[in-house]
């Protein structure tokens, strides 16, 4: 009956679904209320009922008469003498006992019936808070919002919020000069009107239903669009009111897909006539810079309207027109088409502009030139902060040069400072190097050559350049931009060669660097310094890789056996070298093993005893003083380059990159001077 009762009021009893179905879920809630309330007053009356009936003692009194009688009428069961027959004392006894028996029964059931009435009055008002708290929680998804503190809105306040945001967007949108937008609010209610009429709002309204059915948890309320149910509870990703509020607007998308037949090119005939069109287009329209004209001869402008015409064609033929009578001297004037039918797109460009003679350009570089403090806090990004340190210090020993801007294809290569000190100081312990192109005979490339860690290990050798290229900024930019392994997300160098997928952890390069660095200050380079001497004489026992490969595994050799060379334990040092040549067999021809044992032995035996002495990191610094002298200060000092042939001088960037070089290589210097000391 509840059931029946409550689905009548949310779903309304009249045809009209205007009146049907306005403000009934607040009704039904005030209304069970009332039904609650009402037998809460009612089950206080029956209690206080309850009260009287126990305060008089009635039931206790023939409960006590009872037990009297029944043991009268057992006292008197033998009593058959004449006397007792002739009084009928054990008849009028029984008899007495009934009679009790019988009031005390109808005094129990008359107290049953009442508990009766007030547990099931109870259980009814059970009902009806369990059919209230469904109401409840449905005014608290469409309108109230969950729990106080849950910060959960309703389905109503969360649409107008979004209706709120999405105005405050539009008003922001507005407020961008390069924008218009051709609506209003006028034009807008119209829209409303023509597209969601009382008809069909009528007909949105129906299609909304309640349903009410019981369960062994109690009642479940329902409301159904359709035959399609809103959301009761949450899900795992978010609330019921986010649900229902994303269901509602994808219910109303259909009722508004005829508004975009509306076109922009319609709006704009029934807004401006063609003339004011054009020149409003003309006077908001242009490059976005400033710049003197007589030092832009090239320059040229070009207008374009961008719109879908639609039938709208005559009227923008008249535009057109118009464009061209108001900018004869504009290179073009053009009508383009665009699928986009509800947006027009003016454009005015100024093709073929000089950046550096632009006027923004030419007050920041001379504001910048002018700077006399850190250049570097007038940057963000890593790239420009590095490249500013280094051009402050292009006037400064050692290079006393004058100061300039870095060309930008460098300066992108200073983003990670580290990477670039990494490329410089593997070019100077040749690591990096030019080598002969395996695939292309003749033709050289850059190559990343580090030490094998293990037999047959490919890592070894990473391409920088394609054969062909000796370019060292693209060398560069192969190394100091380390792809991202998508498993790992470490960086990792890779080789170039197409179909090739060898990568190395830049770690890996510091640990190569780190070895050449020990072998240098340790005085065990100069074994490696003989044996690559020798090796020029070995060309008819070693392979064509074996010259690239052997000297690097040779130094890790020696720091791995320098205990044994030192001391000239031969047998050790062959059994050693056994497995030193298994590892690098495709160094030489295998018919020269023992020959090639034989002569590394020589080299080893010289250094026997202490003839290996330690330099220390002076004996680096000179290296590194001899380096920057002989391959590095050639590419960037005007003296060297004034001798060179005008066709080989390096072009600027060459001498940009190489300056910058010298600077990080003159930081190791310094860095290694100050632990010297």
């Amino acid at each position: 009956l509840l059931a029946e009762r409550m689905t009548d009021l949310l779903n309304g009893i009249t045809d009209d679904p205007l009146i049907a179905k306005q403000g009934k879920l607040p009704y039904v809630q005030e209304w069970l209320g009332w039904v609650i309330q009402s037998f809460d007053e009612f089950v206080s009356f029956m209690r206080e009922v309850a009260k009287v009936w126990t305060a008089d003692k009635e039931v206790a009194l023939a409960r006590d008469d009872v037990a009297v009688t029944k043991q009268v009428m057992f006292d008197n069961r033998d009593a058959t003498g004449l006397l007792d027959r002739l009084r009928g004392t054990a008849v009028r006894s029984q008899d007495e006992y009934i009679a009790a028996e019988n009031y005390l029964l109808d005094l129990e059931r008359q107290e049953a019936l009442l508990r009766a009435v007030i547990d099931l009055a109870e259980s009814f008002k059970a009902v009806t808070q369990n059919a209230k708290a469904q109401v409840d929680h449905w005014i608290g998804i469409l309108a109230l919002g969950g729990p106080v503190g849950s910060g959960e809105q309703g389905v109503y306040r969360r649409l107008v919020e979004e209706q709120e945001q999405l105005q405050r967007r539009r008003e922001e949108q507005r407020r961008i000069k390069v924008y218009e937008y051709l609506t209003d609010d006028k034009y807008e209610d119209e829209l409303y009107r023509k597209y969601l009429d009382e008809d069909k709002w009528k007909e949105i309204l129906r299609r909304f239903r309640w349903t009410l059915s019981s369960g062994e948890d109690g009642f479940r309320l329902d409301l159904l669009y359709g035959n399609e149910a809103l959301a009761v509870q949450p899900s795992r990703e978010e609330p019921a009111t986010a649900i229902n509020a994303r269901f509602l607007v994808n219910r109303m998308r259909p009722y508004f897909m005829d508004i975009q037949n509306e076109t922009v090119a319609g709006r704009l005939e029934d807004l401006k006539t063609p003339a004011r069109a054009a020149k409003e287009m003309l006077d908001n329209s242009g490059a976005l810079i400033s710049y003197d004209p007589r030092e832009q001869g090239r320059a040229g402008q070009r207008n374009f309207v961008c719109v879908n015409q639609g039938v709208h064609v005559p009227y923008f033929n008249a535009l057109g027109a118009e464009l061209a009578a108001s900018a004869p001297n504009a290179r073009e004037n053009q009508i383009i088409g665009l699928s986009n039918k509800h947006r027009c797109i003016v454009l005015s460009t100024t093709d073929v502009l000089a950046g550096n003679k632009t006027t923004p350009y030419q007050i920041a570089a001379r504001a910048y030139s002018e700077y006399t403090g850190d250049r570097r806090l007038l940057h963000c990004f890593p790239a420009e902060v590095n490249a500013s340190w280094y051009e402050q210090r292009l006037k400064k020993y050692p290079l006393h040069q004058t100061q300039r801007l870095l060309s930008p294809a460098l300066v992108a290569l200073l983003e990670d400072k580290e990477m670039a000190r990494r490329f410089t100081l593997a070019m100077f312990y040749d690591l990096v190097r030019i080598e002969e192109a395996p695939s292309a005979p003749g033709k050289n490339q850059y190559v990343l050559r580090l030490d094998r860690t293990r037999r047959h290990d490919p890592t070894f050798v990473i391409r920088l350049t394609e054969p062909g290229n000796t370019r060292l900024l693209d060398a560069m930019t192969t190394f100091v931009y380390p792809r991202i392994d998508q498993e790992t997300g470490r960086k990792r160098i890779a080789d170039v060669t197409p179909g090739v997928d060898i990568r190395v952890e830049p770690e890996r390069v510091d640990r190569a660097l780190l070895l050449r660095r020990d072998s240098i200050t340790s005085g065990r380079e100069a074994v490696v310094d003989e044996f690559k001497e020798r090796m020029k004489g070995w060309s008819d026992i070693l392979t064509s890789i074996g010259d690239a490969v052997l000297p690097g595994a040779f130094r890790r050799f020696v720091a791995e056996n320098e205990r044994w060379v030192k001391r000239g334990d031969e047998d050790v040092l062959r059994e050693r070298l056994e497995r030193f040549l298994d590892d690098n067999e495709d160094c030489y021809i295998e018919q020269y093993r023992a020959e090639l044992s034989e002569k590394i032995l020589e080299v080893l035996r010289e250094f026997a005893g202490d003839r290996i002495q330690a330099g220390g990191h002076r004996q680096l610094v000179r290296r590194l003083e001899r380096y920057i002298r002989s391959k590095i200060e050639p590419y960037h000092r005007l003296d060297f380059i004034e001798q060179m042939d005008e066709d080989k001088r390096p072009d600027q960037l060459t001498r940009d990159l190489y300056s910058v070089m010298h600077l990080i290589l003159w930081d190791e210097i310094e860095r290694l001077e100050e632990i010297a000391v």
